[in-house]
Order: structure tokens, then sequence, then C-alpha cells
């Protein structure tokens, strides 16, 4: 994520530790195109739009756009590395934690990711 910019910016002293803005180094044109995706998503339901209304209900327009589109190049990251197709789980399959943050249930990597990564038959 840090490649297109989609990193939040640290600012730390002694033992204080603030995050701010996104850093936008890296490349635009690929920040741009998630973010861009991000906002498409929002009009399906699919999980990364589930991710984005629910994110958007908490949050301003544009933190939720950029949340999502870090979400969406982590999900792209994971099948680059793994080489593995994707499936995404249907919103409704998406559990929540009872904690009061909303945070995703403790689960593996690939259930955070809200997909399942099936190997890609070869021919």
């Amino acid at each position: 994520m840090s490649y297109a910019g989609l990193v939040p910016s640290v600012h730390a002293s002694g033992g204080n530790t603030r995050y701010g803005r996104l850093t936008k180094r890296g490349s635009r044109l690929l920040r741009n195109v998630a973010i861009q995706t991000a906002y498409r998503q929002a009009m399906y339901g699919t999980t990364l739009g589930t991710y984005y209304r629910d994110l958007k209900s908490r949050k301003n327009a544009r933190v939720a756009a950029a949340a999502t589109a870090r979400k969406l190049l982590a999900v792209v990251w994971r099948i680059l590395t793994d080489r593995r197709g994707f499936e995404a789980l249907p919103p409704h399959r998406i559990s929540r934690n009872s904690s009061p943050s909303g945070a995703l249930a403790n689960l593996d990597r690939e259930r955070a990711l809200s997909l399942t990564v099936s190997p890609v038959k070869t021919i």
C-alpha cells in the first residue's frame, strides 16, 4: 500500500505517536485508480461496496474511499503473491466482532480481508 501512497503519515517524538493524512508518495496513477475503483464499488452489493458504505456511515466519503482502496490493494497484493484465484465472500457472511469499535472478528488473514483464496487451475 505504501507504493500507492495509501498509508498514513507518522509523526513520532519520544513516546508520542500521531498519525496524519495519507503520505501520497508513490504511484499517483495507482492511487487514483484504486480510489476511483473504491467509489465505483460503493454502487454495487459487493464485499468492498458493503465495506465502503459501512465505513462511510461513520466517517466521511473520502476517508471511506481511501480505506476501501487500501483494502482493495491488499487483496490484489495477496492474490499476486500467493498466485491464487479470488472469490469474494458474500457481504452477509462477513462477521463483525461484538466490540464497540466494530473491528473485524479475529479471523485468519484471508477472512479478515473478506476473501476466500483458492488455487488456480493450470492447464
